[in-house]
C-alpha cells in the first residue's frame, strides 16, 4: 500500500496543483491512465468546490489529501476548514438548461464508487473511493 499526504495553501490555483499532485502519485502507483484522468478530474471538481464555496472566494485559503493506494482500491481524503458542506437536498442539475455550473457533485459521484461528506463545526471532509480496475465512467 502506498500512501502519502499534502496540504494546498492558496488560490484556486491550487485546484491545478491538486490534480497534479494526485497524478503524479497515481502514475508512481502504475494506475491506468483512464483511471487517473476519472480520479483527477474528481478532485478537481472537490477541490474547486471547497475553495469556491466552502471559502466562498477569500484567500489564501486551505485544504489537505490523503491519498491511499493499493492493489484494489485507491482512496482520497480532502479535508477543509471553511463552511461546513452536506450534500443532503443539492438538487440534480437540469441538462437541458445548459448550466455553467453546478456539476461538480453529480461528477464526482458519477466517477467514484464511494462518495462520503462529513460535515463539522468548521469544514467538511470528503472521503473519495473507487476500486482499482472497475468502471471508468466520468
Amino acid at each position: 500500500m502506498t500512501s502519502d499526504s499534502k496540504r494546498f495553501f492558496g488560490a484556486l490555483d491550487q485546484v491545478t496543483a491538486a490534480r497534479e499532485w494526485v497524478g503524479d502519485r497515481l502514475r508512481e502507483a502504475a494506475v491506468s491512465a483512464r483511471e487517473i484522468d476519472a480520479i483527477q478530474l474528481a478532485v478537481s471538481e472537490a477541490a474547486a468546490n471547497v475553495m469556491r464555496h466552502a471559502y466562498e472566494g477569500k484567500y489564501p485559503a486551505a485544504f489537505d489529501l490523503d491519498l491511499s493506494i493499493d492493489e484494489d482500491r485507491i482512496s482520497l481524503l480532502l479535508r477543509d476548514e471553511g463552511r461546513p458542506f452536506a450534500p443532503d437536498g443539492v438538487a440534480a442539475p437540469d441538462p437541458e438548461a445548459l448550466a455553467e455550473s453546478g456539476y461538480g457533485l453529480f461528477l464526482i459521484e458519477s466517477i467514484m464508487d464511494e462518495v462520503t461528506y462529513t460535515p463539522g463545526a468548521t469544514g467538511t471532509v470528503l472521503r473519495l473511493s473507487k476500486r482499482r480496475g472497475g468502471s471508468d465512467a466520468p
